[in-house]
């Protein structure tokens, strides 16, 4: 679905194909034949292979999307929902007998997943100063949109902007953060840079939101903001000390 003449899908993108009914070469004197090739008697199913370019050879450790037991006997169709909407995957279907002899791929078939929904926004944004010139960034994965449909999200934005250690949360502007970087997965490093070491230790703060996004141009609403700042859990001594 999403290429050809199949309409494109929310979130999801729809396999389809023909029903394998005859092997590869031709059984003498077997009066069972279709097109001029033996039937097929021992049908185990199929494996289905995806990725997201389309010279990809079919691989069980690597691309396999669908194993026989998911695509038995008869199977004609798999339902694709691990994919990022507008994002183009290419297929190759494989058809195994019982004794896991698999045939020749198919040609490849490309699909897309088409939405206009904006996905959730993330949730438990976490930051830590991993080093003078780290802050490590976590949240929650999103995995729905706003409509509560089941999403794959591969793309995050990070947004971030320097106020004074302690402005209220709720007081920063949605306006005056701007984007960092992105992310495929759900962690970011922010690389701090001389200025942004200064005012760490000036009181200053680094104040963060992270959004979700898709291929289609939709942005979920920006996260609750996290504070991370510099902090001190050391002993101060003073030299000279007194009366020396």
């Amino acid at each position: 679905t999403g290429y050809g003449s199949l309409a494109a899908l929310d979130s999801q993108i729809q396999v389809t194909w023909d029903e394998v009914k005859a092997n590869a070469n031709t059984l003498a004197n077997d009066p069972n034949q279709i097109g001029g090739f033996t039937i097929m008697r021992d049908t185990k199913g199929y494996k289905l292979y995806r990725d997201t370019v389309s010279t990809f050879t079919p691989n069980d450790g690597t691309n396999m999307v669908a194993t026989t037991g998911v695509l038995g006997v008869g199977a004609t169709s798999f339902t694709d929902t691990f994919v990022a909407n507008c994002r183009t995957y290419y297929y190759k279907l494989v058809a195994v007998d019982k004794c896991d002899v698999p045939g020749a791929a198919s040609t490849v078939a490309s699909g897309q997943a088409v939405t206009a929904i904006a996905p959730s926004k993330p949730t438990s944004v976490s930051g830590d100063r991993t080093s003078k010139t780290n802050i490590h960034l976590t949240w929650t994965p999103v995995a729905t949109n706003v409509n509560g449909t089941t999403v794959y999200i591969e793309q995050y934005k990070v947004y971030r902007v320097k106020l004074p250690t302690g402005t209220p949360l709720g007081s920063i502007s949605p306006g005056s953060f701007t984007l960092r970087g992105t992310a495929p997965t759900p962690v970011y490093d922010d690389t701090l840079d001389a200025t942004d070491h200064r005012d760490l230790n000036q009181g200053y703060s680094m104040y963060y939101v992270v959004s979700a996004a898709d291929l289609c141009g939709n942005e979920s609403a920006k996260s609750d903001p996290v504070e991370v700042y510099c902090t001190f859990n050391g002993t101060l001594g003073v030299q000279p000390a007194d009366g020396t």
